[in-house]
């Protein structure tokens, strides 16, 4: 499972590279207007924010002060309805972003804190593939907040690391695999219980891949193993992602409410050649993508339990390559038939003639495109 994007998911962060043209023949234009942004975030909220990240990168609870300033903080921003500016940091730039999802937080929390459910079941237009490592206490002491009474007297915590890789952007088609150190923190504001989720990249991400966004609505992509972009006169680009991390706040819109509200810190810093040309505007194009793939699966009256989701990915991980392949014969035959934009050209028609793109991939992604085929008939039907 995952937690994100939350921003909760780093795919967020990758909505970047459609400037690095210009970014190349224009520097000083294209980070004027950046240049001039002020946070508009009080001191507290600042440390706040601070000391959550930096308890998300040492694995530990953070201080009760903190969790409440923010909290604080984002029940007085959802009443305003004001577009916050955030200071940019180490990680990048930053963005403050709020919306709300069509189902309750405890409802919610069974997909987003079942160990067994692999992420890209849950944001699959963000992630490709993504789970959590071992050693994470998320694998053993999920109950704590997934069986925790509303609201909290006392904020609870756990945490644990992912390992984490991207659907290509929606420019560049770059692909990113990283980990994550994650932190939940589940605590009562106002009488309504909230889901704290941190999260923060401890090192870069790989040199971006090139792959291919073929039918986004169908939730289908083509990976490669080369390195480089799909931009013109920047194929070569190795790009990365060189720091990332968000604070995603889920909330009962009321007590016991049927709808739960969303508001995300994201920071992003990438490029290449050690460039950051990140600006809000991607980060804040990334997480709308990222909500679109999740409400898609958590809002769907057929989506399945999380229970049910997490035992066909167990059941998928037993199964060979062979029967893997057997299963996405279908997929890889609609691949080779499609007529999307770029898929003619190499190294994706090598990957993908003759129905073959299932024999290219290894268990871990034959794994994970079967769990977004799953997902797709039990939601979409097809």
């Amino acid at each position: 499972m995952t937690h994100t994007l939350h921003p909760c998911r780093m795919a967020c962060c990758c909505a970047f590279l459609f400037l690095l043209v210009m970014l190349t023949v224009f520097p000083d234009t294209l980070h004027a207007a950046d240049d001039k942004r002020k946070s508009t975030l009080f001191p507290a909220v600042e440390q706040s924010l601070d000391a959550l990240l930096a308890a998300a990168s040492a694995q530990q609870a953070p201080q009760k002060q903190a969790v409440e300033t923010l909290l604080d903080f984002v029940v007085q921003a959802r009443s305003q309805k004001a577009d916050k500016l955030i200071p940019e940091d180490r990680q990048g730039k930053g963005v403050f972003y709020t919306a709300q999802l069509a189902l309750p937080l405890r409802k919610l929390m069974g997909y987003l804190l079942t160990p067994g459910i692999p992420g890209e079941a849950l944001y699959p237009i963000s992630v490709r593939h993504n789970q959590w490592l071992s050693g994470s206490a998320v694998l053993k002491d999920s109950k704590k907040l997934l069986d925790a009474v509303f609201p909290p007297a006392e904020p609870i915590s756990l945490s644990g690391t992912e390992l984490e890789e991207t659907t290509p952007d929606t420019s560049s088609g770059c692909f990113y695999r990283y980990t994550l150190n994650r932190l939940f923190v589940l605590a009562a504001v106002d009488g309504r219980t909230a889901l704290i989720c941190v999260s923060v990249m401890p090192d870069k991400s790989s040199i971006g891949k090139k792959g291919l966004i073929v039918d986004e609505k169908n939730w289908r992509y083509v990976y490669t193993t080369e390195q480089g972009t799909n931009l013109s006169m920047l194929g070569w680009a190795e790009t990365q992602i060189y720091a990332s991390s968000g604070i995603t706040i889920y909330m009962e819109n009321t007590a016991g409410s049927s709808k739960t509200d969303v508001a995300m810190f994201k920071w992003t810093r990438a490029g290449w050649s050690g460039m950051n040309v990140v600006k809000p505007s991607h980060i804040k194009a990334g997480i709308k993508r990222f909500l679109k793939g999740l409400r898609q699966v958590v809002e769907s009256p057929r989506c399945p339990s999380p229970a049910a989701i997490a035992a066909e990915a167990a059941r998928l991980q037993k199964l060979d390559d062979n029967a893997l392949r057997a299963l996405l014969a279908g997929e890889s035959s609609a691949l080779a038939a499609s007529k999307a934009e770029g898929l003619d050209d190499s190294p994706y028609s090598d990957a993908v003639k003759d129905g073959r793109y299932a024999s290219t991939l290894a268990h871990e992604a034959l794994c994970s495109e079967a769990i977004k085929l799953w997902m797709r008939q039990q939601i979409l039907g097809h």
